[in-house]
């Protein structure tokens, strides 16, 4: 499983910074969330010395958080090293550590005042013990800022195939992570992207490195099929098809070491 999704993304990585336009848009909230509480850490803390992003992609968040915290001694990871690579050179003004591999199974070392993410933690197989493990290299105070998604993302895909992505509720995140963090912003939108047709919100999931539909096997049947029930039950009165996201955006503050 970790080595398709490996492979998915690398081959996405020419055609996501253009098409991932809902990560885009969560990226740049995420920004606006998480900027004023840099502002009173400082206050509090003075200056961040460190700090890991989790799933930096190609860089899309990696260029803001830079932005917020341009001082930092930044370590950036991503399952994909040439990723992390892309992201390092386009959006670092200063040099970066990069740790490449699965976020889950890094050796991780140190401390780090900010451990941030932007819609990677909803890929990962034991949410709960990455907390545990993100929590074991902050101290009290420090800041966990990361993004999922909620039921309701990629809805009409699953209405349509049976198939899709299973996400965690907010209650599970808050559950998982009471016992080491506790939260100071927790919230969550709808995020409508429209498409031409529905062969173009195939290829947008497919340019992502999303896989919905779960690796089905696209017979011309079953595609005119899908096309037809996509235009009746999701076409706008101009004419365009839609494809819903429901974003949900965490920021903890540390509160007991493990």
């Amino acid at each position: 499983m970790l080595q398709r999704a490996k492979c998915r993304f690398s081959r996405a990585t020419d055609t996501y910074d253009k098409a991932a336009q809902a990560q885009q848009q969560i990226c740049l909230h995420a920004t606006r969330l998480l900027s004023p509480h840099l502002v009173s850490y400082r206050e509090k803390n003075g200056i961040f010395q460190s700090a890991l992003e989790i799933g930096c992609g190609t860089g899309g968040f990696t260029k803001y958080l830079q932005r917020l915290l341009p001082d930092a001694c930044w370590t950036i990871n991503d399952l994909c090293e040439a990723n992390a690579q892309l992201a390092a050179q386009r959006y670092a003004p200063h040099p970066v550590s990069i740790q490449a591999g699965d976020a889950e199974n890094v050796d991780w070392q140190g401390r780090y005042q900010l451990i941030a993410s932007a819609s990677v933690v909803q890929w990962f197989r034991e949410p709960r013990l990455w907390l545990e493990r993100m929590a074991s290299l902050q101290e009290p105070g420090d800041l966990l800022f990361f993004t999922s998604f909620l039921q309701g993302t990629l809805s009409e895909i699953y209405e349509l195939t049976g198939k899709g992505l299973s996400f965690p509720p907010e209650s599970d995140w808050l559950a998982w992570s009471a016992s080491s963090y506790r939260p100071l912003h927790v919230s969550s939108e709808t995020i409508y992207l429209y498409f031409n047709s529905p062969v173009d919100v195939l290829r947008h999931l497919k340019h992502t490195g999303v896989t919905a539909t779960g690796g089905e096997f696209w017979t011309r049947n079953r595609l005119a099929s899908f096309v037809e029930t996509y235009q009746e039950k999701f076409q706008t009165t101009d004419g365009k098809v839609v494809l819903t996201f429901v974003p949900v955006y965490f920021l903890l503050e540390r509160i007991n070491r493990i």
